[in-house]
């Protein structure tokens, strides 16, 4: 998987983007917009949706916690030189992948 950002509009009749949004938003956060939900939450509701189409295709093809996890991190670390633990890409990759078992 390219990290690569894709802006490509998801065609998402399930939810599955709007939950995979707040998990990047809520869980993964990698420049700290989280601390800004509580004040304005449409202005910044959108802030990783250039990473949203990709993974929610990696969700939807079945990839695993790992493979997300490591995407997520490449963003972090090659594309906003970020340096920090996996912690929070982990944490967002487990949640991710159970969106997948959720009912539509």
């Amino acid at each position: 998987m390219s990290i690569t950002p894709d802006s490509e509009r998801l065609s998402d009749p399930t939810g599955l983007s709007d939950q995979a949004r707040e998990v990047l938003l809520r869980v993964w956060d990698p420049i700290g917009i989280r601390e800004f939900l509580v004040d304005d939450y449409d202005a910044v509701r959108d802030e990783y949706d250039s990473y949203l189409a990709p993974v929610v295709n990696m969700i939807k093809e079945g990839a695993g916690e790992r493979e997300i996890e490591n995407y997520l991190f490449e963003i972090e670390t090659k594309l906003m030189h970020r340096r920090r633990s996996r912690e929070r890409a982990a944490s967002a990759a487990t949640l991710l992948c159970a969106l997948r078992n959720q009912p539509a």
